[in-house]
């Protein structure tokens, strides 16, 4: 395959991960309201962080 073809083949690829991005999150903002999406959002940070911490090895700088 050539350079062209390939980003060819990218790009729709990238299209089509939008587009199914889109349907799901429609789909998600569907159920929830505003406030539970909020929350659900806040809720997922939280956890992320408090695995980030875990992974911290005692005496080393915890940066963001």
């Amino acid at each position: 395959m050539t350079r062209e073809n390939i980003l060819i083949v990218l790009k729709v690829v990238l299209v089509i991960f939008v587009v199914l991005e889109i349907a799901i999150w429609n789909d998600v903002s569907d159920k929830m309201t505003e406030e539970e999406l909020a929350q659900a959002r806040r809720e997922a940070i939280d956890a992320a962080a408090k695995e980030r911490a875990k992974k911290v090895k005692p005496g080393m700088a915890q940066t963001y």
